[in-house]
């Protein structure tokens, strides 16, 4: 019997075997869409389905937030919101285009697509925590409200709301009964 053993892989090879190189290129494209769709939105165009990576403030201020596969892209390494007026923000969202052209946020988004989506929850902040100085709310009406708020005005998710919502000490059965009602609208 012949002895091909020499063409065998080794075990770190046979394991790659089924998994694709990732390929940066795609990666790049797809923030470069999620970019170009915030561009869009924030001049009030129909820019297509998604979550919106900003929020615009009192003084028509921006806060940029962009996600990838449910994950974080920082910009300048900061995990802070970037406020910029909205008059500026077509030249930003070019800027970060050319960036990411220039492969500078390569890491992230091969951090961000290689794995499975993680939601992860946002961090407090003066935005999202509006309210925070008053005791959650005890009934289901006024708890009905609060979830909307979070998700409609805040754009928190129903993931984000909920843990914020019980960060807080709200009674988990109240915010689970105001979300599943607001699902079944």
């Amino acid at each position: 019997m012949p002895d091909y053993s020499k063409f065998k892989s080794s075990e770190e090879q046979a394991a790659l075997f089924h998994v694709a190189p990732f390929n940066i290129d795609a990666g790049r494209t797809k923030l470069i869409k999620r970019v170009e769709r915030a561009a869009k939105q924030v001049n009030g165009e129909k820019a297509g389905p998604g979550a919106k990576d900003f929020t615009i403030g009192h003084h028509n201020e921006i806060q940029l937030r962009l996600m990838l596969n449910e994950q974080r892209i920082y910009l300048e390494g900061s995990e802070e919101h970037f406020p910029i007026n909205s008059t500026k923000f077509a030249d930003l969202a070019k800027a970060i285009i050319t960036d990411i052209e220039a492969g500078e946020f390569d890491d992230q988004i091969e951090d961000a697509l290689s794995g499975p989506s993680i939601p992860q929850v946002r961090p407090a902040t003066k935005r999202t925590s509006k309210g925070s100085g008053k005791a959650p709310p005890a009934d289901l009406a006024a708890m009905k409200k609060s979830v909307g708020r979070y998700i409609d005005v805040n754009g928190l998710s129903v993931e984000d709301t909920r843990a914020t919502l019980l960060a807080r000490g709200a009674d988990v059965k109240l915010v689970d009964t105001a979300i599943a009602d607001r699902a079944a609208l």
